[in-house]
């Protein structure tokens, strides 16, 4: 049995004074914090949980889920994190499928319809009633099991059904020290919990700031400008339409910021973006990564290509990449997840020789960065042809004023299947078809698409990529009733 050091545990000992995490109102130390996980470690144990345990926590980002993660990390209890914004329905059916023994419910609309007579209810203590209760040097190490399964995350579930992908403590472990080469993170700097702790992204940031000393900035509840004119954020992970926002917001010049470094998920960046960034003195980077590689796998300096295409940077340390016969992005190494999970404890990881196949498409340049083309579920056949929906995309991204743009194939009597696009932008709906002239300039005539429409205000985001499900929906049925 392979022991790790707890790394809240070793950062409690090593620098106790030091700030853990940035509040709204206060900071934490990391003694504090050490504490406060210990104490409810207790409860949960109180509450008959114990190693093995599957606790799902239906949360946004908050101290109190910091805290369960932590807690469930320290006890050997698998952390099963879910969506706050899932329908009640969807909640119980993910609850049960992932054998959980008890949950902690945030509070709102959506757990109020939840329905769970066979799962016990955890309610934490009040913040006020949790204090350190030790001093530093009574402290000794903890050892965390680092192959024992320690959560379940879902994957994005963005052309298909979300998976419960599991992790043992090693997988995050090398993913920190990985991304530790290419962004490096000292007790001098903070990280945003910018993405949700229920996506990999997010728990890895957690991670990443324990094991190297470094602060996480968790404020949930306030503005991202006013979160960078107050808290000393040195560390940002974005994506395409929250950089742009950022960089469009009054008064804001993040040169002003303590700003160091920019990672970019969710496959696209603007290069005028980038180019706006860097004339700030700030190094932005690119990356790709997956839930079931434990966050990232190749993160670098981003590079446009002659056909818009972005990299992705290289392969970081403790994972290998290679691209199969059939352009698939394949991987394999010590990040790589346990497997998904399915009811009744049994694990499914498909491996070809060792390797995972990913379900991306790319390549590598000759100087070793990774090319992220689209997903092979994704690509369609429209009149013969073959249209990978992510190449438009990054047409439309590359157009002034676009910040988010989608696009799905839709049924056709003619062509078999059509490309439509959404489109998020500064653009007024009505005159979105003036993209079309910037759109020839960049694609041949086959992929345009065949309708462009304003992006949709009833859609929502739990993570980096978008539900194209819930797009390819409403195309259809916008689609139809215009033929």
């Amino acid at each position: 049995m392979a022991l790790y050091r707890c790394p809240l545990r070793h950062q409690a000992i090593l620098t106790p004074d030091a700030v853990a995490v940035w509040l709204e109102n206060s900071c934490i130390t990391f003694s504090e914090l050490d504490s406060q996980v210990s104490a409810i470690q207790r409860q949960l144990i109180t509450a008959g949980l114990q190693a093995d345990s599957h606790l799902a926590v239906v949360s946004g980002n908050s101290l109190t889920m910091l805290w369960l993660l932590l807690a469930c990390l320290r006890s050997g209890i698998v952390f099963c994190p879910l969506n706050p914004r899932f329908p009640a329905a969807q909640l119980e059916d993910l609850i049960e499928s992932m054998d959980c023994d008890a949950c902690y419910v945030e509070e709102n609309e959506s757990s109020q319809g939840l329905s769970l007579p066979r799962v016990a209810r955890i309610t934490l203590l009040d913040p006020p009633a949790i204090t350190p209760n030790h001093s530093p040097t009574t402290l000794q190490e903890i050892g965390l099991d680092a192959e024992d399964l320690c959560d379940l995350i879902l994957t994005s579930g963005s052309s298909g059904k979300a998976k419960a992908a599991g992790h043992c403590y090693r997988n995050h472990y090398y993913s920190a020290l990985g991304s530790q080469v290419q962004i490096p993170l000292s007790s001098h700097d903070a990280w945003l919990l910018s993405l949700p702790l229920f996506h990999v992204g997010g728990y890895a940031i957690v991670i990443r700031c324990l094991l190297a000393g470094a602060a996480i900035v968790l404020a949930p509840e306030m503005a991202m400008t006013q979160i960078l004119s107050r808290f000393p954020v040195t560390h940002l992970s974005l994506v395409n339409t929250l950089l742009y926002r950022l960089l469009r917001a009054e008064h804001v010049s993040l040169a002003d910021t303590a700003i160091n470094v920019i990672l970019m998920g969710g496959g696209y960046v603007a290069s005028d973006l980038v180019a706006d960034v860097n004339t700030q003195g700030i190094r932005i980077l690119t990356s790709y990564g997956l839930t079931e590689s434990s966050s990232q796998a190749c993160t670098g300096s981003p590079v446009f290509l002659d056909d818009l295409r972005l990299t992705s940077g290289q392969p970081l340390p403790h994972r290998q990449i290679r691209i199969s016969q059939q352009g698939e992005i394949q991987i394999r190494g010590e990040v790589l997840f346990k497997g998904y999970y399915h009811c009744g404890g049994q694990f499914d990881l498909p491996l070809d020789e060792g390797w995972f196949a990913t379900g991306d498409l790319g390549y590598f340049t000759d100087d070793g960065q990774l090319v992220v083309t689209g997903r092979r579920d994704n690509m369609f056949i429209s009149g013969g042809e073959n249209i990978q929906p992510e190449e438009i995309e990054k047409a439309l991204l590359a157009l002034p004023g676009v910040r988010q743009a989608v696009v799905v194939p839709v049924s056709d009597r003619e062509f078999g299947q059509r490309p439509v696009a959404f489109v998020d932008s500064n653009i007024l709906d009505d005159n979105l078809n003036c993209l079309r002239s910037g759109l020839a300039l960049r694609l041949v005539r086959f992929k345009m698409p065949e309708r462009i429409y304003p992006w949709p205000a009833e859609t929502t985001s739990g993570g980096l990529k978008v539900n194209r499900r819930f797009f390819s929906a409403l195309a259809e049925s916008r689609y139809v009733h215009q033929q």
